[in-house]
């Protein structure tokens, strides 16, 4: 029986070979015309393989393992150049795709489990960029930050949508604008768990809503 995340790994490949044929037609990259068309050391698909294996070591290091420690393995500036040719859009289709493979199946009563997070992560410090700078308590110098909103499948232990946000304050209920029409109200859902536990009971449950926890993640 063929283990399962040697089967996930081969389905990783099989999409990544598909957006590479997509690539022009869907809009992954940034010039239809010229990114990628011509053989080089750090082709559409290395890209993506590379970026979804980096482990916060700097590029050089990651790039030599990439290319097994060869000696002729890509430089760190064609990655930062090939890098940029890749839209966004790119990762989020291979997200879904893989995630339309292999559905979340799992529930509890007849319920999907999802848990939305909220994170900060912080990013270059750019005091200029109106879209990400800004000053959070007593740190007068500010910092920038990139907002991540996501929903986990707690019964599969697994992501089943994200958000990259510049605009903290529109949250986790951003992540309700993706299907159209106005955002679930979370807080208020979350209240909603403080009736009693039952009909009939008329004990409050013994917990509190509590506002989101901001942390930095560093990375190279």
């Amino acid at each position: 029986m063929t283990d399962l995340s040697t089967e996930v790994l081969k389905e990783l490949d099989h999409k990544i070979s598909k957006l590479d044929r997509l690539k022009a037609v869907d809009h992954l990259i940034s010039d239809e015309g010229r990114d990628f068309t011509r053989d080089r050391k750090l082709l559409f698909p290395d890209m993506i393989k590379t970026i979804l294996s980096m482990a916060g070591e700097p590029v050089r290091e990651e790039l030599l393992d990439h290319f097994d420690y060869s000696a002729d393995s890509a430089t760190a500036s064609a990655f930062v150049q090939a890098r940029s040719k890749i839209e966004p859009e790119a990762f989020r289709c291979l997200f879904d795709m893989m995630n339309k493979e292999y559905p979340c199946t799992k529930t509890f009563k007849g319920y999907h489990l999802i848990a939305v997070d909220r994170s900060d992560l912080a990013i270059s410090y750019n005091q200029q960029d109106e879209e990400t700078y800004l000053i959070k308590g007593t740190d007068t110098k500010g910092c920038d930050l990139y907002h991540i909103n996501a929903a986990y499948d707690i019964l599969e232990n697994r992501y089943t949508d994200m958000i990259l946000t510049t605009r903290l304050h529109e949250g986790e209920q951003a992540l309700g604008k993706r299907k159209g029409g106005r955002p679930a109200d979370l807080e208020a859902l979350v209240k909603a768990e403080l009736l009693p536990v039952r009909p009939g009971r008329s004990d409050l449950r013994k917990i509190e809503p509590h506002s989101f926890v901001c942390f930095n993640y560093r990375f190279s």
